[in-house]
């Protein structure tokens, strides 16, 4: 997102950045984070999000992370386990991600 973009964006919220205007930088994250996602839910474009575009981009971003994480399970075992200190339980899983 551009930043002339990002201001187009917050001054739809009548918040234009001065040092009177009443958000907090966390609201202007916050604001910027929603319609950046709403943008990535919306992947086709129509400026609206249907129970399928949403539904649809849980699955894919579930599937995405199991796959970094198989990824990532694979090449520690391709390396082998004597080059790193893993023990079995919750641990081991945060060494992998």
């Amino acid at each position: 997102m551009t930043e002339q973009s990002k201001n187009e964006l917050l001054s739809q919220f009548n918040i234009d950045g001065t040092a009177d205007d009443a958000h907090t930088e966390d609201e202007k994250t916050l604001i910027l984070n929603l319609c950046e996602l709403f943008s990535e839910i919306d992947f086709n474009g129509e400026r609206f999000i249907t129970w399928e575009d949403f539904t649809t981009y849980l699955i894919d971003t579930a599937t995405d992370q199991h796959s970094r994480l198989q990824d990532r399970i694979k090449e520690v075992c391709t390396k082998g386990f004597n080059d790193r200190n893993i023990t079995l339980g919750s641990t081991a899983v945060n060494q992998l991600i």
